[in-house]
């Protein structure tokens, strides 16, 4: 047998697993922690695989970690390098130097830190024998979308803030074949741009960046548009920042570009970053493609922190070149334990293709641990089993009621996929303000729908029944049919577009049972489907959890295994 752990130790950490290359685990840290986007070493969620699996430190053959490995590929990097200092021309603007000389000591600083940090935490905890494997981080991002994806072969891309001094990279990938066709330097980074305009709203990078993807379908694109457009351009598959306009870190941004946005409205300023990024991401990648001679549609894979832009997705998933794409389900940093795991897993004669039917490859519960939990509660909740949870929370939801649904596995990524929900009706509008103040939340997006693959059709007639696969981890817009968008407005945006959750019978078949049953009740085909939890909290893993959630008023009733919960007077 051999064990593989991937390992990621800075914001948002977590663990893999792999046995002989099969995926037996993938968490993330903030899930046991309670700290969203948990930094620092994975120790929680490494002791819940180890103890799961009855495995100590000795057990484990391979540790993967994604990042650190740079020096691998030091020549095409220094080249780059050059590339960028020749056009730039630093040495006639002292302030451009400065920013690019601060850009680079800061990656090779915390590079450093971070190694040695992980390092030292391996050794206290007895991983002496173990087989560590640097990989790169946007190789990680890049064969964990790929692996993950039901293609034989594919385009990959990442687009990131920052990672072994790289913001995006893309490489082709087959059964028998890796190439690495193109990659950028951190000081282009349109994900450390799109966090500084974040910050430069009032809201918090690396955390907030959906709430200006939002924002922008309110504002006007043309009016800031061209402001975005002198940040950073694209030069035959290159990115080149404009440095004394754009200080390559979400703070401060420099005072000129502050002081031309201050100009237009928050919705204005978002709709221009939006347009812009959208624009320069469907360039590069179809520059990219072009220059490797492709001429006719390919499988594209998406992944890294950029790819959390849905609506950036649709574009891409609407390009010529595109045949077929596939996101990343955890495309940020959260993913790179799994993406560097597999990774390591492919070089040691795995198999490359994992495509697995589902992201729920987190901690499950027993019917056990569920009722000592609600027996620990007994004075604050009332519970009762049901023979078919799917028939009762489809009537409570017929009824009006919001539902917190908690099944199965935990899903793997940021999105709820229906195991760690929050359902309720999407037939007014209405709840999207109600619904938000019970999580104390603030968006401008509207919750997202999950329904069922046999409504698809109606609802998105746009998506073709042998692409529904690619939606079924939330990570891609569409324009839903006017008589959907009628039926459900709780769940369309401003732009008549939605991010829905296609489930099938093979994926969630409780689920899929559930919104049929609702269906027959309401004539309903979609239910609004958010994340379980409060804002500024990760998502529920434990009944623990979702017991206080519910204790909580964030959902009117709990459906937790063959249990029905509610709060007792």
């Amino acid at each position: 047998m051999v064990y593989i752990l991937g390992i990621h130790n800075d914001e948002d950490s977590g663990v893999a697993l792999l046995k002989d290359g099969l995926i037996l685990e993938a968490v993330s840290e903030e899930r046991f922690s309670r700290k969203k986007l948990n930094a620092g070493f994975p120790s929680l969620s490494l002791r819940y695989v180890l103890d799961k699996y009855r495995l100590n430190s000795s057990d484990i053959n391979h540790i993967s970690f994604g990042w650190h490995a740079a020096d691998n590929e030091i020549e095409p990097y220094l080249l780059r390098q050059v590339d960028f200092l020749r056009r730039s021309r630093l040495d006639q603007s002292p302030l451009a130097y400065e920013r690019y000389i601060k850009r680079l000591e800061v990656e090779i600083e915390r590079n450093a830190k971070t190694r040695i940090r992980f390092e030292g935490n391996l050794a206290d905890l007895g991983f002496c024998n173990s087989t560590v494997h640097y990989i790169n981080h946007h190789l990680s991002h890049c064969y964990g979308s790929y692996s993950l994806s039901p293609f034989q072969e594919a385009y990959s891309f990442s687009f990131d803030g920052r990672g072994d001094l790289e913001s995006s990279a893309c490489y082709f990938f087959s059964s028998e074949h890796t190439e690495k066709l193109n990659f950028e330097l951190t000081i282009s980074s349109l994900g450390l741009l799109y966090g500084q305009i974040t910050a430069y709203l009032g809201f918090k990078p690396h955390r907030h960046e959906g709430k200006i993807t939002g924002l922008s379908a309110r504002g006007n694109p043309t009016k800031t548009r061209p402001i975005f457009d002198e940040i950073i351009k694209l030069e035959n598959c290159s990115l080149y920042p404009n440095l004394e306009l754009y200080n390559p870190f979400y703070k401060p941004i420099d005072s000129n570009l502050a002081s031309q946005l201050s100009n237009h409205s928050p919705e204005d300023v978002a709709a221009g970053l939006q347009e812009f990024t959208q624009s320069i991401i469907t360039n590069y990648i179809t520059q990219t493609l072009e220059a490797s001679n492709v001429r006719s549609p390919v499988n594209i894979c998406l992944s890294g922190g950029v790819a959390a832009n849905v609506l950036l997705n649709m574009h891409i998933r609407n390009l010529p070149l595109c045949k077929n794409l596939f996101v990343f389900p955890h495309m940020g940093d959260g993913g790179i334990p799994l993406g560097s795991a597999l990774y390591t897993s492919s070089q040691l004669g795995f198999s490359s293709n994992h495509a697995p039917t589902s992201m729920y490859l987190g901690p499950d519960y027993c019917s056990e641990a569920i009722l000592s939990s609600l027996s620990s509660n007994s004075s604050r909740v009332a519970y009762e089993s049901s023979d078919a949870p799917d028939l009762e929370a489809a009537q409570c939801l017929a009824n009006g009621s919001v539902v917190g649904w908690f099944q199965s596995r935990m899903e793997y990524g940021p999105r709820a996929l229906c195991n760690r929900s929050i359902l309720a009706p999407a037939v007014d509008a209405a709840i999207n303000k109600t619904l938000n103040a019970r999580m104390h939340r603030t968006e401008f997006m509207p919750f997202a729908p999950v329904t069922a693959d046999t409504f698809a059709a109606t609802a998105f007639p746009n998506i073709p029944q042998s692409s529904y696969s690619e939606y079924r981890f939330m990570t891609i817009t569409v324009h839903a049919s006017p008589e959907f968008a009628s039926m459900h407005p709780a769940v369309i945006h401003v732009d008549g577009t939605c991010r829905p959750q296609i489930v099938t019978q093979e994926d969630n078949p409780i689920m899929h049972r559930l919104l049929h049953s609702y269906h027959s009740l309401t004539g309903n085909t979609a239910l609004v489907n958010t994340s379980f939890n409060s804002h500024e909290e990760p998502i529920v893993c434990s009944p623990c959890d979702a017991i206080a959630a519910l204790l909580s008023g964030i959902v009117d009733v709990l459906f937790i295994g063959n249990y029905r919960v509610t709060c007792k007077q």
